[in-house]
């Protein structure tokens, strides 16, 4: 997949079967978007990081509970609360959600000593599934062989995904412009994860 019109292809015929093992984690996120209790964050975090494979435990022993408690002692809903404006990922959400993923990385890091770039795309995506790409080194690659505008030098603690939402929103508009009226970001991110239709790839 190297063309433009061929991820347009791949997303219109794609089977997105993973919803089935979405949708208990993004039920369990709208039943309990905030992050004050550890126990319910723990939860969300072991769900995302394991049906993932996000790998935050890597390096750390609990890296899960250690997190889970980091997030809401961090008080993260702050951050993470002026996102609940958009339903969309558009040029005025990235700010809010460039902001939203760095405060998760910078808890993250403190908490596991790791940079989990991956991992907080992944989890802001269940909270925010509209908003909030996924990203990881497989969706980054696949995405950069596509003919997309260099999103240009950014320096961010998060500068991959940053520059990873850039090129998502350029496919949403070159989706609509094909006559996809309401572009899915989780459809689009499964088609970046499998560029080879290559079924239970993550």
């Amino acid at each position: 997949m190297k063309t433009i019109a061929e991820f347009i292809e791949a997303y219109r015929r794609v089977e997105y079967w993973w919803h089935a093992l979405d949708e208990p984690i993004l039920e369990l996120c709208s039943r309990h978007p905030e992050h004050t209790d550890p126990r319910i964050v723990f939860g969300k975090i072991a769900l995302v990081n394991r049906a993932y494979r996000a790998n935050v435990q890597m390096g750390t022993r609990n890296a899960e509970w250690k997190l889970a408690e980091a997030f809401v002692v961090a008080g993260v809903d702050a951050a993470l609360d002026p996102l609940r404006a958009h339903d969309r990922l558009t040029a005025e959400a990235r700010p809010d959600l460039f902001t939203a993923h760095a405060r998760l990385v910078a808890v993250a890091r403190d908490a596991t000593g790791r940079v989990t770039e991956s991992f907080c795309s992944k989890y802001l995506s269940f909270h925010f599934p509209q908003t909030a790409p996924l990203f990881d080194g497989i969706a980054e690659q696949t995405a950069k062989r596509l003919p997309l505008a260099d999103p240009g030098p950014i320096t961010a603690p998060n500068a991959r995904y940053r520059a990873h939402c850039h090129r998502v929103l350029e496919l949403i508009e070159g989706l609509r412009a094909s006559g996809v009226a309401d572009p899915d970001v989780k459809r689009l991110d499964y088609v970046l994860y499998n560029p080879g239709g290559v079924e239970g790839q993550a």
